[in-house]
């Protein structure tokens, strides 16, 4: 994620479409300044934070959701989608050991009438990872500059999946987000049969649409582990001593391990780096495909 457009002032990829991201190449210029370089976060008040929002350089900005700089060592996410769970998820991987995701320093949300369907922005205050994001990397990367990255990748998973819980969606309970969940989310899940019969009331709709045959088997959700929910090069960031980082953890919970398996399978940009990370790490190849075969009422029929 190191990019710098030549003019540090201009907006770059400003015609881009929805999916694509931008940002201010202000806020990777390491000779920048930024508003809070000096500053004990600790002491920076709730306010303060929401107005250094709308003026700090955005690091990246995709849909309603953007990162912006406050200082050399920390950034600010932002967004209606940015829930409090978020910052719960990224606590929880790091008491787990063995992981390398940003430190959070405080996380909190208030109401903007502006802010959609929730009425709410979320923040989340946390460390700025300096490094390159693995889907601007990828594409040169030789075979074992790949592998050495896939190896990192499928430790983690395993660290993550290592220990059942007793618990279903993010960490501390909320709305359930990511690839199958709808564009909306879902839930709260009061746990893990909630869970399983709303994905079976989604299979019921697939059936009555003729988008699955009328035998399919139900869903069984006997194990949940926690997983990250959207593990792919762009959430990958690559620092100087070539490890790997994880960012953005909206999505992740305790869920199914299919679900993991599931998007990294969904690779639209990058499905060599899904097939050889699939290769690595243990999953049920019958669970990930009962699993994306409901994905008529996850889109198209997502209100049924």
């Amino acid at each position: 994620m190191n990019q710098i457009n030549k003019n540090p002032y201009n907006r770059a990829n400003r015609a881009g479409s929805f999916c694509t991201p931008t940002f201010d190449a202000q806020s990777r210029a390491s000779e920048a300044i930024f508003p809070l370089d000096g500053c004990d976060i600790a002491t920076v008040s709730n306010e303060r934070l929401i107005r250094l929002f709308d003026n700090a350089p955005k690091l990246h900005q995709l849909g309603c959701t953007s990162v912006v700089r406050l200082s050399q060592t920390l950034v600010m996410k932002s967004g209606s989608s940015v829930l409090p769970s978020e910052a719960k998820n990224m606590n929880y991987a790091a008491q787990l050991g063995g992981m390398r995701l940003p430190k959070v320093y405080g996380s909190f949300n208030s109401s903007n009438p502006t802010a959609g369907i929730s009425q709410t922005r979320g923040y989340i205050v946390m460390d700025y990872v300096k490094g390159s994001c693995l889907a601007d990397l990828w594409p040169n990367m030789n075979l074992q500059q790949r592998q050495t990255v896939i190896t990192q990748v499928a430790v983690m998973i395993r660290k993550m999946q290592s220990t059942p819980l007793d618990f279903a969606g993010p960490v501390g309970g909320g709305m359930s987000q990511g690839l199958f969940f709808t564009d909306w989310g879902a839930g709260p899940f009061e746990n893990g049969r909630a869970m399983e019969d709303w994905f079976n009331h989604k299979l019921h709709v697939c059936k009555a649409f003729k988008r699955v045959p009328l035998n399919a088997a139900p869903f069984e959700f006997s194990t949940f582990v926690f997983t990250h929910g959207d593990i792919s090069p762009r959430n990958i960031i690559l620092d100087g001593q070539g490890l790997v980082w994880l960012i953005d953890w909206q999505n992740a919970g305790s869920y199914p391990p299919q679900f993991e398996a599931a998007v990294i399978a969904d690779q639209s940009d990058f499905k060599d780096f899904g097939e050889m990370l699939l290769k690595h790490i243990e999953h049920d190849e019958a669970k990930v495909r009962q699993l994306r075969s409901v994905w008529y009422a996850l889109t198209t029929g997502a209100f049924l």
